[in-house]
């Protein structure tokens, strides 16, 4: 029996209000998603800016002479290591459509590992509008770019083998940097066997502190992992491993496809999650290197108030 005219003209409204709601709560949905990351962006923009200010009313005339705050990002090959330098390009600058990738980042394998230092000067996106995309390598003057809120990632040459590496191989990967850094992030991935990488966390986090620095730990290849639970106890291990509560899961962007992403770009959308996760991890990385930055100066206050006091004696 077919249904007649007004059963039809109200099934025709109850889909036509279905279909308006359902794109009312996407728009929703993204305008929150939108309005996140802006918040992260701003809250870094704020962290750089306040550096900025506290170096002045520190008393230098150049504060801009001591630069951005200045993050290594450390390693093992086939990591994701250089992947999660261009994922925090991309969402710091504010990029879509094609992925850039700037930072090298190749297969696993002997011979594709990272060799040679580079450091990327990331300008914060401004959110309010005004923004300024733009990533440059760095060129060593320490001098911030025409007053935009920036930062410096160091792309360190990557690690030896885990079962290979010693102590004096992460100290020369903190210290080959120029200027020095400020905060230490290091990459590993949760996929693959990691058991001798996490024997060796201890080693490389000992290092780190003893430079004066904090680490953050970033684990990538996060949807390799099958469930939540199987995340949360590798992010309890690693914590307990590096004595740190900022350990951070995430999927890196990466370059898939033939070729290289430079020359056959392919677009695609960017992932709410990892640019939550990228910018969280850089903002946590900022505020360490504040840190870093203020206890340097007050230990050299101190240092001059005692050369000062002996003078006078």
């Amino acid at each position: 029996m077919a249904a007649s005219p007004p059963f039809a003209s109200l099934l025709l409204k109850l889909a036509a209000a279905s279909f308006t709601t359902a794109v009312a709560f996407l728009a929703f949905r993204r305008h929150l998603r939108d309005e996140t990351i802006a918040a992260l962006r701003r809250d870094i923009r704020a962290s750089l800016l306040r550096m900025r200010e506290d170096d002045a009313a520190d008393g230098d005339p150049k504060p801009n002479r001591r630069g951005p705050p200045v993050v290594v990002i450390v390693g093992f090959p086939a990591h994701g290591k250089s992947s999660v330098v261009n994922t925090a390009c991309r969402a710091l600058s504010g990029e879509g459509g094609p992925f850039l990738a700037r930072a090298e980042a190749g297969p696993s394998g002997p011979s594709t590992g990272v060799k040679t230092r580079r450091v990327f000067r990331v300008a914060v996106a401004d959110p309010d509008g005004g923004r300024k995309e733009k990533v440059k390598e760095a060129d060593g003057d320490g001098e911030e770019d025409d007053g935009f809120p920036v930062v410096d990632l160091v792309d360190s040459p990557d690690l030896p083998e885990a079962a290979k590496m010693t102590q004096a191989d992460v100290e020369r990967a903190l210290s080959l940097v120029s200027p020095p850094p400020e905060c230490a992030l290091l990459v590993m991935k949760c996929a693959g066997p990691h058991r001798i990488v996490l024997r060796k966390l201890p080693e490389i986090a000992g290092v780190v502190r003893e430079k004066g620095l904090h680490l953050v730990v970033v684990l990538t290849h996060k949807n390799a992992l099958r469930s939540m639970k199987e995340a949360e106890e590798l992010r309890r291990e690693v914590a307990l491993r590096v004595k740190s509560d900022c350990v951070y899961l995430m999927e890196n962007y990466t370059a898939t496809g033939k070729g290289t992403i430079i020359s056959n770009p392919s677009a695609f959308k960017n992932s709410f999650s990892t640019h939550c996760n990228i910018l969280a991890i850089i903002r946590q990385c900022i505020e360490f290197a504040a840190m870093h930055r203020t206890h340097r100066q007050s230990k050299a206050k101190k240092l001059s108030n005692k050369t000062l006091c002996i003078r006078e004696d």
